[in-house]
């Protein structure tokens, strides 16, 4: 879903729910959500918005909830999420852009305007040492699901992270990759546990030579 699709959708969904609330206690007074994203960015919230920010975080909650029932998180919260880029999306990059230098952060920077341009602010963070993987956080919390929907729809992502939940790109066969993924971890065990009994039986061997 590109950027202005899923804002054309987050419009759909703020006006389903102004017109079906899910609690009785929303029929006497509508959300102001305009006025809510204003205060948002100013900084600046009086008694009453604060009345529809509390109103507006039971709804993306009750909603949040209802989707994903094993969801622990609090979307009235600023949510972090882990992306995974490609193993072949830095170097594609650098092949595109060879001039740009940091491909990662580039990459960012390029996410963060798009998602700016949809009206989502979101901070990107690159994780050290690490250059195939972002750190990303948003303060409203009941946009984390919007992007994460932009984030898996980029050609560079791999997989996000999200309140112990993973998501991927359409099209990925989910079953398959997390069977992949227990594959790799159990090979790696039994790797380290080779190379345990591999320096046992050298020590034993020495012990026995002395």
């Amino acid at each position: 879903m590109g950027c202005r699709a899923f804002v054309v959708v987050l419009a759909c969904v703020v006006v389903m729910m102004t017109c079906h609330p899910v609690s009785a206690w929303l029929h006497s007074k509508d959300i102001n959500y305009d006025a809510v994203e204003k205060a948002w960015e100013s900084g600046d919230m009086d008694d009453e918005l604060k009345e529809d920010v509390d109103k507006m975080h039971k709804v993306k909650q009750a909603e949040e909830r209802k989707k994903r029932p094993n969801f622990v998180g609090d979307v009235g919260i600023p949510q972090t999420m882990l992306v995974s880029m490609k193993e072949s999306a830095l170097d594609e990059f650098k092949a595109s852009y060879p001039q740009i230098p940091e491909p990662t952060l580039s990459i960012s920077n390029m996410w963060k305007e798009m998602l700016l341009n949809g009206g989502i602010d979101a901070e990107f963070f690159e994780v050290n040492e690490t250059p195939l993987k972002v750190v990303v956080k948003i303060k409203r919390g009941w946009l984390a699901e919007d992007l994460v929907e932009f984030l898996v729809n980029q050609p560079q992502v791999d997989e996000v992270m999200w309140d112990f939940e993973t998501y991927y790109p359409p099209g990925v066969d989910e079953k398959q990759r997390e069977q992949e993924k227990q594959d790799a971890i159990k090979a790696a065990q039994a790797k380290q546990q080779k190379k345990k009994a591999a320096k046992g039986a050298k020590r034993k061997a020495i012990k026995t030579e002395l």
